[in-house]
């Protein structure tokens, strides 16, 4: 029995330094603190060049149909309160992201408002709808027509005097002249590209009220939003 006990003691001590001897190989531990992540940035910022000569890049535009007020001496600006047949005008914003992503920028033409606001005897003779302010029952937004262009990649951004009536060789036509009620059915249009940290863009908006239109349109009033919408690029993997 002592034999036994005695070969137990000398197994369990064997077992006990083998046991030991893992936990005593040379070791080190570095630590890196202080490890931070941090979300990036895409920021659309539109240029509001009122006061004349006191501009500033802000986040939200006012009314871009108030953009005559803002470029008293633009040679081709709209009065969007008096539009008629054979009317035709350019309102012009010129847009930067100052984030540190590239992004994409839409437009969309939202929340449309369609008045009548009673009808004038000429109007009344062709237009069986003559509510005051008639909401739903209005022709103008169906007959203004609109047309879209960007500032392509690589182009250069005009100078914001309305000067321009036709893409030239800097800018991408994107809407071709499509009725403002059918924009506003369709939803968003990419305009393009916007690199991160990137200098100005422009985005030029020509509406006309086609000379053919008649009467059916007078006292008419077309309210719509116009979005614009900058989207992240997704990096591929």
């Amino acid at each position: 029995m002592k034999t036994v006990l005695m070969s137990l003691l000398a197994v369990a001590l064997i077992g006990g330094l083998v046991g030991g001897g893992l936990f005593a190989y040379f070791s080190d531990t570095e630590t890196s603190t202080g490890n931070t992540f941090e979300a990036g940035v895409i920021d659309l910022k539109i240029y509001n060049p009122w006061p004349q000569g006191q501009g500033s890049w802000i986040d939200n535009p006012p009314a871009i149909t108030e953009l005559d007020k803002m470029f008293p001496n633009a040679v081709y600006e709209m009065d969007c309160t008096d539009i008629k047949p054979c009317h035709e005008g350019k309102i012009q914003l010129n847009v930067k992201n100052a984030g540190i992503n590239p992004g994409t920028l839409d437009i969309t033409f939202a929340n449309l408002v369609s008045n009548e606001n009673a009808c004038t005897e000429p109007e009344a003779l062709v237009d069986g709808t003559c509510g005051d302010p008639g909401p739903g029952e209005g022709e103008l937004c169906d007959n203004l027509m609109v047309q879209v262009w960007f500032t392509k990649d690589g182009g250069v951004a005009d100078d914001g005097d309305g000067g321009w009536t036709a893409p030239d060789a800097d800018d991408e036509l994107v809407i071709d002249w499509t009725s403002l009620s059918d924009l506003a059915a369709a939803g968003a249009t990419r305009l393009g590209n916007m690199p991160e940290n990137s200098g100005e863009k422009t985005i030029h908006i020509l509406v006309k009220l086609p000379c053919d239109t008649g009467n059916i349109c007078q006292s008419d009033s077309c309210i719509v939003d116009v979005i614009f919408s900058l989207m992240q690029i997704i990096p591929g993997p």
